[in-house]
């Protein structure tokens, strides 16, 4: 009997490695980059997970607000 194999296993024999590797270099350089907007980095890092088979995680903003208190005695 054959041992079954998972998805992620399944997955990664369908990626091309230096493709992957070439899109996470693209996306590094693009988004340390100051001249390209936000929909540009958002397109390189969407093509960065695809390529690479990965999953895009959600993407949340957190927005922490910081105050100071101050004591007047």
């Amino acid at each position: 009997m054959a041992p079954q194999r998972t998805q992620p296993d399944l997955q990664s024999q369908r990626i091309d490695g230096i493709a992957c590797e070439k899109a996470k270099r693209d996306y590094e350089v693009t988004a340390s980059s100051t001249a390209n907007s936000r929909a540009i980095v958002r397109s390189k890092r969407s093509m960065m997970y695809g390529t690479c088979g990965m999953k895009e995680p959600d993407e949340n903003t957190v927005n922490i607000d910081t105050r100071v208190n101050t004591f007047i005695r």
